[in-house]
């Protein structure tokens, strides 16, 4: 069984996308774990995330946004097949992979932003990949993960809380991977806020034997002085032009 974990604060988006979509979803057993975000004060993603995986019962448990939304009847289906045949400390349907030897990175994943429906990133063949970091509009963690390693708390955020736990899962030798899943997530995907560059300097206190790591909008030296004069830069920017 899936236990899908559902942390909202726009009951109207979350009835019309997500618990619309799901209703047809077919050849899979589930439970649905809802946090209302406004309603219990909550703050950061990892006291929601955490609040919900506590309650989850199943083998698996899916950390889904409001905004996703189920095309295919078979997909719940499809995720769990995956969960059963391949080994893995947390799994996403969008996340960052090394080329090669290089030091540029991509995003892959089958999903689908917006409502004109952008792709994502570059397409994924249909085969599971191995990931850096991880997107979080869709997380899928083993429970028996879950109960050893919740998710850290990185500040009153909703940013980065894939990549933290695909950080917490190298440090442990578990593999992060990516599910070539097919979803719509009706927002535009590239949201960020101003918190977001604070996070990303929570972060790097865990990367310390690393000269970098990775998140979806970019790589990030752990050295604290270029760091810091990164953050602050990329955050002036956010104030002056929004991203």
């Amino acid at each position: 069984m899936l236990s899908l974990v559902c942390a909202y604060n726009n009951e109207d988006k979350l009835k019309s996308e997500l618990l619309s979509s799901l209703k047809f979803q077919k050849n899979v057993k589930y439970e649905l774990i809802l946090v209302n975000t406004v309603k219990e004060n909550i703050k950061s993603a990892s006291e929601a995330l955490n609040r919900g995986g506590k309650q989850a019962e199943g083998e698996y448990i899916v950390f889904l946004h409001q905004d996703i939304i189920f095309e295919d009847d078979n997909t719940l289906h499809e995720i769990e097949e995956y969960c059963n045949s391949y080994q893995f400390g947390i799994a996403g349907v969008a996340g960052v992979n090394i080329i090669n030897k290089s030091k540029d990175f991509k995003v892959y994943t089958n999903i689908v932003h917006g409502l004109k429906k952008r792709p994502a990133g570059m397409r994924l063949d249909d085969a599971v990949m191995d990931a850096k970091s991880l997107d979080e509009c869709l997380l899928v963690i083993p429970r028996k993960i879950f109960e050893k390693y919740q998710f850290r708390y990185i500040g009153n955020t909703w940013h980065l809380y894939g990549t933290d736990y695909a950080i917490q899962m190298q440090e442990i030798n578990e593999k992060v991977v990516i599910f070539p899943i097919e979803l719509w997530h009706s927002s535009p995907g590239d949201s960020l806020s101003a918190d977001y560059y604070d996070a990303v300097i929570k972060l790097a206190h865990f990367c310390k034997k690393e000269r970098t790591f990775y998140t979806v909008f970019g790589k990030w030296p752990t050295n604290k002085i270029l760091l810091t004069v990164k953050c602050i830069y990329r955050k002036l920017r956010y104030y002056k032009e929004g991203i």
